[in-house]
Protein backbone atom coordinates (compact mmCIF):
# COMPACT_ATOMS: atom_id res chain seq x y z
CA UNK A 1 0.00 0.00 0.00
CA UNK A 2 1.97 3.69 -0.85
CA UNK A 3 2.52 5.53 2.14
CA UNK A 4 0.91 9.21 2.42
CA UNK A 5 2.87 12.05 4.13
CA UNK A 6 0.53 13.82 7.01
CA UNK A 7 0.79 17.68 6.66
CA UNK A 8 1.48 19.48 9.70
CA UNK A 9 -0.84 21.92 11.02
CA UNK A 10 1.04 25.04 9.35
CA UNK A 11 0.73 23.11 6.35
CA UNK A 12 4.28 21.86 5.46
CA UNK A 13 5.09 18.67 5.47
CA UNK A 14 6.62 16.48 8.93
CA UNK A 15 10.06 15.29 8.40
CA UNK A 16 9.97 11.62 7.55
CA UNK A 17 10.00 8.52 9.47
CA UNK A 18 13.30 7.85 7.60
CA UNK A 19 15.06 10.92 8.15
CA UNK A 20 14.03 11.44 11.92
CA UNK A 21 14.72 8.44 13.13
CA UNK A 22 17.21 6.39 11.17
CA UNK A 23 20.04 7.17 8.82
CA UNK A 24 19.44 4.92 5.77
CA UNK A 25 16.47 2.67 4.10
CA UNK A 26 17.76 -0.33 5.55
CA UNK A 27 17.41 0.99 8.87
CA UNK A 28 14.43 2.17 8.57
CA UNK A 29 12.64 -0.90 7.57
CA UNK A 30 14.11 -2.81 10.52
CA UNK A 31 12.93 -0.16 12.68
CA UNK A 32 8.99 -0.56 11.55
CA UNK A 33 6.91 -2.99 13.58
CA UNK A 34 6.59 -6.32 12.55
CA UNK A 35 2.88 -7.02 11.18
CA UNK A 36 0.89 -10.45 12.89
CA UNK A 37 -1.90 -11.83 11.02
CA UNK A 38 -5.03 -12.60 13.01
CA UNK A 39 -3.80 -16.50 13.48
CA UNK A 40 -0.48 -15.73 14.58
CA UNK A 41 -1.80 -12.74 16.90
CA UNK A 42 -4.08 -15.82 18.43
CA UNK A 43 -1.28 -17.84 19.27
CA UNK A 44 0.96 -15.62 20.79
CA UNK A 45 -2.31 -14.52 23.27
CA UNK A 46 -1.93 -18.36 23.95
CA UNK A 47 1.51 -18.54 24.21
CA UNK A 48 2.16 -20.93 21.28
CA UNK A 49 5.12 -21.11 19.17
CA UNK A 50 5.01 -18.91 15.79
CA UNK A 51 4.69 -21.94 13.75
CA UNK A 52 2.54 -24.38 12.83
CA UNK A 53 1.35 -27.29 15.38
CA UNK A 54 3.02 -30.20 13.77
CA UNK A 55 1.09 -33.17 11.60
CA UNK A 56 1.20 -36.76 11.82
CA UNK A 57 2.82 -37.14 8.88
CA UNK A 58 4.83 -35.73 6.63
CA UNK A 59 7.46 -33.13 6.23
CA UNK A 60 6.66 -31.83 9.42
CA UNK A 61 6.32 -34.66 11.48
CA UNK A 62 9.60 -35.92 10.30
CA UNK A 63 11.19 -32.81 11.43
CA UNK A 64 9.39 -33.12 14.65
CA UNK A 65 10.93 -36.92 15.21
CA UNK A 66 14.23 -35.21 14.10
CA UNK A 67 14.06 -32.17 17.35
CA UNK A 68 12.77 -34.80 19.39
CA UNK A 69 16.38 -36.44 19.25
CA UNK A 70 15.54 -39.13 17.05
CA UNK A 71 17.71 -38.45 13.68
CA UNK A 72 19.67 -40.36 12.10
CA UNK A 73 17.35 -43.48 11.04
CA UNK A 74 14.13 -41.93 12.81
CA UNK A 75 10.91 -40.31 11.39
CA UNK A 76 9.04 -41.43 8.65
CA UNK A 77 11.87 -43.90 7.31
CA UNK A 78 12.22 -45.66 11.04
CA UNK A 79 8.19 -46.46 10.94
CA UNK A 80 9.14 -48.03 7.16
CA UNK A 81 12.15 -50.17 8.68
CA UNK A 82 10.07 -51.03 11.46
CA UNK A 83 7.11 -52.52 9.45
CA UNK A 84 9.75 -54.27 7.64
CA UNK A 85 11.55 -56.39 10.27
CA UNK A 86 9.58 -59.78 11.38
CA UNK A 87 11.59 -60.76 14.32
CA UNK A 88 9.96 -60.76 17.72
CA UNK A 89 10.50 -58.22 20.24
CA UNK A 90 14.23 -58.72 22.12
CA UNK A 91 15.40 -60.96 19.66
CA UNK A 92 19.38 -60.26 19.09
CA UNK A 93 19.94 -58.77 15.00
CA UNK A 94 22.21 -62.13 14.38
CA UNK A 95 19.36 -64.36 14.99
CA UNK A 96 16.97 -62.01 12.08
CA UNK A 97 15.73 -64.29 9.60
CA UNK A 98 12.60 -62.49 6.88
CA UNK A 99 12.74 -59.68 4.95
CA UNK A 100 14.43 -57.05 6.96
CA UNK A 101 16.98 -55.62 4.76
CA UNK A 102 18.21 -53.02 7.20
CA UNK A 103 17.40 -51.71 10.49
CA UNK A 104 18.41 -48.83 12.79
CA UNK A 105 21.55 -49.14 14.85
CA UNK A 106 21.44 -49.58 17.98
CA UNK A 107 23.81 -46.83 18.36
CA UNK A 108 23.77 -43.89 15.90
CA UNK A 109 27.15 -41.72 15.88
CA UNK A 110 25.33 -39.00 14.83
CA UNK A 111 21.86 -39.84 16.08
CA UNK A 112 21.80 -36.83 18.45
CA UNK A 113 20.23 -33.15 16.90
CA UNK A 114 21.56 -30.03 18.94
CA UNK A 115 18.91 -27.33 19.71
CA UNK A 116 18.85 -24.52 17.33
CA UNK A 117 20.94 -21.74 18.32
CA UNK A 118 19.34 -18.34 19.26
CA UNK A 119 19.28 -15.90 16.17
CA UNK A 120 22.43 -13.26 16.38
CA UNK A 121 21.01 -10.13 17.15
CA UNK A 122 21.53 -7.00 15.20
CA UNK A 123 23.33 -5.34 17.25
CA UNK A 124 26.46 -7.42 17.23
CA UNK A 125 28.83 -5.56 14.90
CA UNK A 126 31.27 -7.42 12.57
CA UNK A 127 34.04 -6.45 14.82
CA UNK A 128 32.57 -8.19 17.46
CA UNK A 129 31.39 -10.81 15.37
CA UNK A 130 34.81 -11.85 13.83
CA UNK A 131 36.78 -11.28 17.62
CA UNK A 132 33.76 -13.78 19.31
CA UNK A 133 33.98 -16.56 15.78
CA UNK A 134 37.98 -16.34 16.32
CA UNK A 135 37.88 -16.64 19.89
CA UNK A 136 35.59 -19.93 19.62
CA UNK A 137 37.57 -21.54 17.10
CA UNK A 138 40.50 -21.23 18.83
CA UNK A 139 38.40 -22.96 22.37
CA UNK A 140 37.28 -25.94 19.74
CA UNK A 141 41.04 -26.17 18.85
CA UNK A 142 42.46 -26.58 22.24
CA UNK A 143 39.30 -28.66 23.67
CA UNK A 144 39.46 -31.22 20.76
CA UNK A 145 43.18 -31.55 19.92
CA UNK A 146 43.15 -35.35 18.70
CA UNK A 147 41.25 -33.61 15.45
CA UNK A 148 44.12 -32.04 13.27
CA UNK A 149 43.47 -28.40 12.35
CA UNK A 150 44.15 -29.33 8.45
CA UNK A 151 41.18 -31.88 8.88
CA UNK A 152 38.01 -30.84 8.33
CA UNK A 153 35.25 -33.15 9.97
CA UNK A 154 33.53 -35.62 7.46
CA UNK A 155 30.76 -37.76 7.42
CA UNK A 156 30.64 -41.69 6.18
CA UNK A 157 27.78 -43.77 6.37
CA UNK A 158 28.45 -47.48 6.66
CA UNK A 159 26.92 -50.78 6.40
CA UNK A 160 27.47 -53.52 8.93
CA UNK A 161 26.60 -57.25 9.68
CA UNK A 162 26.00 -57.61 13.43
CA UNK A 163 28.33 -59.96 14.09
CA UNK A 164 31.24 -61.15 16.62
CA UNK A 165 33.41 -60.26 13.63
CA UNK A 166 32.34 -56.20 13.28
CA UNK A 167 33.85 -56.23 16.43
CA UNK A 168 36.58 -53.28 15.18
CA UNK A 169 33.63 -51.35 13.97
CA UNK A 170 32.24 -51.45 17.67
CA UNK A 171 35.44 -51.27 19.59
CA UNK A 172 35.97 -47.93 17.34
CA UNK A 173 32.73 -46.38 18.23
CA UNK A 174 32.56 -47.36 21.80
CA UNK A 175 36.00 -45.58 22.26
CA UNK A 176 35.72 -42.88 20.25
CA UNK A 177 38.31 -43.53 17.59
CA UNK A 178 35.81 -41.93 15.05
CA UNK A 179 35.71 -38.90 16.41
CA UNK A 180 39.39 -38.83 17.74
CA UNK A 181 39.95 -38.24 13.67
CA UNK A 182 37.00 -36.20 12.85
CA UNK A 183 34.44 -38.47 11.60
CA UNK A 184 30.77 -38.59 12.18
CA UNK A 185 29.47 -42.03 11.53
CA UNK A 186 26.32 -43.04 10.23
CA UNK A 187 26.02 -46.77 10.38
CA UNK A 188 23.20 -48.83 8.65
CA UNK A 189 22.76 -52.34 9.88
CA UNK A 190 22.18 -55.29 7.54
CA UNK A 191 21.89 -59.17 7.79
CA UNK A 192 24.53 -60.08 5.49
CA UNK A 193 27.00 -58.45 3.35
CA UNK A 194 25.37 -59.74 0.22
CA UNK A 195 22.61 -57.02 0.77
CA UNK A 196 24.31 -54.40 1.31
CA UNK A 197 26.34 -54.12 -2.11
CA UNK A 198 23.00 -52.47 -3.59
CA UNK A 199 22.91 -49.97 -1.22
CA UNK A 200 26.57 -49.22 -1.94
CA UNK A 201 26.23 -49.24 -6.08
CA UNK A 202 23.25 -47.22 -5.54
CA UNK A 203 25.00 -44.27 -3.31
CA UNK A 204 23.02 -44.87 0.07
CA UNK A 205 26.20 -45.81 1.92
CA UNK A 206 29.42 -44.46 1.54
CA UNK A 207 31.66 -48.21 2.27
CA UNK A 208 30.37 -51.65 3.54
CA UNK A 209 31.46 -55.04 4.39
CA UNK A 210 31.95 -57.52 1.50
CA UNK A 211 32.75 -60.89 1.09
CA UNK A 212 34.37 -62.51 -1.90
CA UNK A 213 31.09 -63.77 -3.07
CA UNK A 214 30.77 -64.74 -6.67
CA UNK A 215 28.27 -61.15 -7.59
CA UNK A 216 31.05 -59.34 -6.31
CA UNK A 217 33.42 -60.28 -9.13
CA UNK A 218 30.92 -60.46 -11.26
CA UNK A 219 29.88 -56.49 -10.50
CA UNK A 220 33.36 -56.04 -10.62
CA UNK A 221 34.23 -57.20 -14.27
CA UNK A 222 30.99 -55.06 -15.71
CA UNK A 223 32.82 -51.98 -14.62
CA UNK A 224 31.59 -51.77 -10.29
CA UNK A 225 31.72 -47.88 -8.75
CA UNK A 226 33.41 -49.30 -5.61
CA UNK A 227 36.61 -50.55 -4.92
CA UNK A 228 38.42 -52.85 -1.97
CA UNK A 229 39.94 -50.87 0.42
CA UNK A 230 40.87 -52.62 3.76
CA UNK A 231 41.20 -56.19 5.35
CA UNK A 232 37.10 -57.10 6.63
CA UNK A 233 38.76 -60.69 8.86
CA UNK A 234 40.51 -63.85 7.45
CA UNK A 235 40.55 -67.56 8.63
CA UNK A 236 44.29 -67.34 10.61
CA UNK A 237 44.85 -70.38 12.01
CA UNK A 238 43.62 -70.57 15.59
CA UNK A 239 41.77 -67.50 15.06
CA UNK A 240 39.69 -68.20 12.32
CA UNK A 241 35.61 -68.07 13.00
CA UNK A 242 34.46 -70.67 10.38
CA UNK A 243 33.65 -74.22 11.21
CA UNK A 244 32.75 -77.59 9.32
CA UNK A 245 29.51 -79.29 10.69
CA UNK A 246 29.11 -82.41 10.06
CA UNK A 247 25.66 -85.07 11.07
CA UNK A 248 26.05 -87.96 13.27
CA UNK A 249 25.81 -90.32 10.47
CA UNK A 250 28.41 -88.10 8.13
CA UNK A 251 30.66 -88.62 11.38
CA UNK A 252 29.89 -92.62 11.66
CA UNK A 253 30.73 -92.57 8.30
CA UNK A 254 34.24 -91.33 8.88
CA UNK A 255 33.86 -87.32 7.63
CA UNK A 256 36.18 -85.89 10.01
CA UNK A 257 39.81 -84.21 8.34
CA UNK A 258 39.51 -82.21 5.17
CA UNK A 259 41.14 -85.70 3.73
CA UNK A 260 38.04 -87.18 4.04
CA UNK A 261 35.40 -84.73 2.19
CA UNK A 262 34.61 -87.04 -0.69
CA UNK A 263 32.96 -88.87 1.58
CA UNK A 264 29.81 -85.63 0.89
CA UNK A 265 29.77 -87.00 -2.66
CA UNK A 266 26.12 -87.23 -3.67
CA UNK A 267 25.14 -85.55 -0.10
CA UNK A 268 23.11 -82.45 0.61
CA UNK A 269 25.35 -79.54 2.10
CA UNK A 270 23.73 -76.83 3.56
CA UNK A 271 24.33 -72.80 2.42
CA UNK A 272 23.37 -69.55 2.86
CA UNK A 273 23.59 -68.32 -0.59
CA UNK A 274 25.55 -69.64 -3.84
CA UNK A 275 28.79 -68.28 -4.68
CA UNK A 276 29.56 -67.34 -1.24
CA UNK A 277 32.11 -68.06 1.85
CA UNK A 278 30.28 -71.37 2.88
CA UNK A 279 30.05 -72.82 -0.47
CA UNK A 280 33.84 -71.44 -1.06
CA UNK A 281 35.21 -73.52 1.92
CA UNK A 282 33.14 -76.48 1.49
CA UNK A 283 33.45 -76.56 -2.50
CA UNK A 284 37.61 -76.28 -2.38
CA UNK A 285 37.46 -79.22 0.41
CA UNK A 286 35.63 -81.47 -1.99
CA UNK A 287 37.75 -80.18 -5.04
CA UNK A 288 41.46 -81.26 -3.12
CA UNK A 289 40.01 -84.30 -2.11
CA UNK A 290 38.68 -85.34 -5.82
CA UNK A 291 35.16 -83.98 -6.19
CA UNK A 292 33.45 -81.86 -8.41
CA UNK A 293 32.07 -78.99 -6.47
CA UNK A 294 29.50 -78.51 -9.00
CA UNK A 295 28.21 -81.88 -9.91
CA UNK A 296 29.06 -83.87 -7.33
CA UNK A 297 27.59 -81.89 -4.08
CA UNK A 298 23.80 -81.41 -3.56
CA UNK A 299 24.01 -77.69 -2.40
CA UNK A 300 20.88 -76.54 -0.89
CA UNK A 301 20.74 -73.21 0.18
CA UNK A 302 18.46 -70.08 1.22
CA UNK A 303 18.78 -71.09 4.75
CA UNK A 304 20.72 -68.71 7.58
CA UNK A 305 22.95 -70.01 9.92
CA UNK A 306 20.32 -70.64 12.82
CA UNK A 307 18.02 -72.86 10.16
CA UNK A 308 21.15 -74.85 8.17
CA UNK A 309 21.62 -75.99 12.35
CA UNK A 310 18.22 -77.23 12.99
CA UNK A 311 18.31 -78.78 9.05
CA UNK A 312 21.68 -80.82 10.63
CA UNK A 313 19.35 -82.06 13.44
CA UNK A 314 16.35 -83.14 11.12
CA UNK A 315 18.57 -84.88 8.83
CA UNK A 316 18.05 -82.45 5.91
CA UNK A 317 21.91 -81.38 5.45
CA UNK A 318 24.72 -83.70 6.45
CA UNK A 319 27.01 -81.15 6.01
CA UNK A 320 27.45 -77.59 7.20
CA UNK A 321 29.92 -74.25 7.25
CA UNK A 322 28.67 -72.49 10.52
CA UNK A 323 30.64 -69.85 12.20
CA UNK A 324 30.95 -70.29 15.68
CA UNK A 325 29.61 -69.66 18.53
CA UNK A 326 26.28 -70.79 16.15
CA UNK A 327 28.58 -74.08 15.55
CA UNK A 328 28.35 -74.89 19.16
CA UNK A 329 24.42 -75.31 19.13
CA UNK A 330 25.29 -78.28 16.94
CA UNK A 331 27.01 -80.38 19.40
CA UNK A 332 24.89 -78.83 22.26
CA UNK A 333 21.75 -80.53 20.56
CA UNK A 334 23.55 -83.35 19.72
CA UNK A 335 22.73 -82.57 16.00
CA UNK A 336 26.37 -83.71 15.10
CA UNK A 337 29.91 -82.42 15.38
CA UNK A 338 32.49 -79.98 14.43
CA UNK A 339 34.88 -82.07 12.81
CA UNK A 340 37.41 -79.37 11.82
CA UNK A 341 37.62 -75.71 11.00
CA UNK A 342 37.75 -73.40 8.39
CA UNK A 343 41.15 -72.93 7.87
CA UNK A 344 42.10 -76.63 8.08
CA UNK A 345 41.26 -76.56 4.14
CA UNK A 346 42.55 -73.31 3.43
CA UNK A 347 44.24 -71.34 6.06
CA UNK A 348 44.30 -67.74 5.82
CA UNK A 349 41.09 -67.33 3.80
CA UNK A 350 40.05 -63.65 3.41
CA UNK A 351 36.54 -63.67 4.41
CA UNK A 352 35.78 -60.07 3.66
CA UNK A 353 37.10 -56.34 2.76
CA UNK A 354 35.72 -53.11 3.05
CA UNK A 355 34.57 -51.71 -0.04
CA UNK A 356 33.89 -47.93 -0.64
CA UNK A 357 32.48 -46.49 -3.38
CA UNK A 358 35.12 -45.04 -5.73
CA UNK A 359 32.67 -41.23 -5.85
CA UNK A 360 33.74 -41.10 -2.16
CA UNK A 361 37.36 -42.18 -2.36
CA UNK A 362 37.67 -39.27 -4.41
CA UNK A 363 36.53 -36.64 -3.06
CA UNK A 364 36.94 -37.80 0.46
CA UNK A 365 40.37 -39.48 0.42
CA UNK A 366 41.47 -38.14 3.93
CA UNK A 367 38.34 -39.69 5.41
CA UNK A 368 38.71 -42.91 3.79
CA UNK A 369 42.18 -42.91 5.18
CA UNK A 370 40.85 -41.39 9.01
CA UNK A 371 38.48 -44.25 8.88
CA UNK A 372 41.02 -46.96 7.74
CA UNK A 373 43.38 -45.61 10.83
CA UNK A 374 40.65 -46.17 13.15
CA UNK A 375 39.67 -49.22 11.86
CA UNK A 376 42.93 -50.98 11.89
CA UNK A 377 44.15 -49.96 15.17
CA UNK A 378 40.55 -51.01 16.92
CA UNK A 379 41.35 -54.50 14.86
CA UNK A 380 44.95 -54.68 16.64
CA UNK A 381 42.78 -54.25 19.62
CA UNK A 382 40.12 -56.44 19.32
CA UNK A 383 42.59 -59.59 18.16
CA UNK A 384 44.97 -59.27 21.80
CA UNK A 385 40.77 -59.10 23.61
CA UNK A 386 40.01 -62.43 21.77
CA UNK A 387 43.63 -64.11 22.42
CA UNK A 388 43.14 -62.71 26.73
CA UNK A 389 39.22 -62.77 26.58
CA UNK A 390 38.75 -59.65 27.27
CA UNK A 391 35.21 -58.07 29.59
CA UNK A 392 35.01 -54.96 28.37
CA UNK A 393 35.17 -55.51 24.65
CA UNK A 394 33.06 -58.55 24.94
CA UNK A 395 30.52 -56.20 26.90
CA UNK A 396 30.79 -53.72 23.86
CA UNK A 397 30.30 -56.93 21.47
CA UNK A 398 27.46 -58.00 23.10
CA UNK A 399 26.04 -54.55 23.41
CA UNK A 400 25.96 -54.38 19.83
CA UNK A 401 24.97 -57.87 18.46
CA UNK A 402 22.78 -58.99 21.61
CA UNK A 403 24.90 -62.04 21.48
CA UNK A 404 25.18 -63.22 25.78
CA UNK A 405 28.44 -62.50 26.56
CA UNK A 406 29.35 -66.19 27.92
CA UNK A 407 28.74 -67.15 23.95
CA UNK A 408 31.61 -64.69 23.18
CA UNK A 409 33.65 -65.61 25.57
CA UNK A 410 33.47 -69.34 24.44
CA UNK A 411 34.22 -68.15 20.92
CA UNK A 412 37.61 -66.88 21.84
CA UNK A 413 39.77 -66.73 20.30
CA UNK A 414 37.89 -68.02 17.10
CA UNK A 415 36.41 -64.08 16.63
CA UNK A 416 38.00 -63.85 13.18
CA UNK A 417 41.47 -62.67 13.04
CA UNK A 418 42.31 -59.19 11.16
CA UNK A 419 45.37 -58.05 9.71
CA UNK A 420 47.55 -55.70 11.83
CA UNK A 421 48.80 -53.56 8.71
CA UNK A 422 44.93 -53.28 7.33
CA UNK A 423 45.65 -55.08 4.15
CA UNK A 424 43.63 -58.14 2.82
CA UNK A 425 45.09 -61.26 1.83
CA UNK A 426 45.60 -60.02 -1.72
CA UNK A 427 46.21 -63.76 -3.22
CA UNK A 428 43.24 -65.35 -0.99
CA UNK A 429 41.05 -62.50 -2.66
CA UNK A 430 42.22 -63.34 -6.17
CA UNK A 431 41.79 -67.60 -5.90
CA UNK A 432 38.67 -67.23 -4.88
CA UNK A 433 37.62 -64.84 -7.54
CA UNK A 434 39.51 -67.79 -9.56
CA UNK A 435 37.34 -70.08 -8.29
CA UNK A 436 33.90 -68.56 -8.88
CA UNK A 437 34.88 -68.43 -12.33
CA UNK A 438 36.64 -71.45 -13.79
CA UNK A 439 35.45 -74.20 -10.93
CA UNK A 440 31.52 -72.96 -9.88
CA UNK A 441 31.00 -70.94 -13.65
CA UNK A 442 29.26 -68.15 -11.64
CA UNK A 443 31.67 -65.45 -13.14
CA UNK A 444 31.64 -64.91 -16.60
CA UNK A 445 34.99 -63.01 -16.89
CA UNK A 446 37.67 -62.84 -14.97
CA UNK A 447 38.70 -59.45 -12.71
CA UNK A 448 42.37 -58.08 -12.47
CA UNK A 449 44.37 -56.83 -9.25
CA UNK A 450 43.66 -52.93 -10.57
CA UNK A 451 40.06 -53.84 -11.16
CA UNK A 452 39.38 -55.20 -7.28
CA UNK A 453 41.46 -53.01 -4.74
CA UNK A 454 42.32 -49.65 -4.22
CA UNK A 455 44.91 -50.00 -1.05
CA UNK A 456 45.95 -46.86 -0.70
CA UNK A 457 43.73 -45.98 2.19
CA UNK A 458 45.13 -49.01 4.05
CA UNK A 459 48.78 -48.38 3.46
CA UNK A 460 48.79 -44.80 4.27
CA UNK A 461 46.74 -45.29 7.71
CA UNK A 462 49.09 -47.87 8.47
CA UNK A 463 52.17 -45.60 7.87
CA UNK A 464 50.18 -42.47 9.73
CA UNK A 465 49.54 -45.28 12.81
CA UNK A 466 53.44 -46.07 12.79
CA UNK A 467 54.62 -42.35 12.95
CA UNK A 468 52.26 -40.93 14.90
CA UNK A 469 49.13 -42.81 16.80
CA UNK A 470 46.56 -40.55 17.50
CA UNK A 471 44.38 -43.21 19.65
CA UNK A 472 47.47 -43.50 22.17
Amino acid sequence: MRRTRARSPTGSHRPSRRRSRNCCASCWRRSRPKRRTGAANERAGRGDAAGPPPCVGGRNAAAAAGRDGLAGGAGRGAHFIQSLQTRPPNTPPFFTRGIALAFPAPHHVDAVVPPPEAPMTRSLDRRRFLSTTAAAAAAATIAMPHVARSQERAKIRIGVVPLISSGPIFVAQAKGFFDKVGLDVEIRYFADGVLAMPALIAGELDATVATLNAGLFNTVSKGAPFKLILDRGSEKPGSGSMTIAASNDMVKAGMTAPNKMALLKGKKVAIQAPGGIDQYLIGLGVQRAGLDPRTDVDWSSGLAYPDIVKAIGAGQADAANVPVPLGFLVEKNNFGKLVFAGYDIEPNTQLACWAMSQKYLQANKSAAVRFAMAHTHAGRLYNKAAAAKDPEVIKIISEATKVPPPLIEAAAPRWTWFNDDGQPNIESCMAQGRFWTEQMKLVSSSVTKEQLFDLSPAIEANAQLATKNPFG
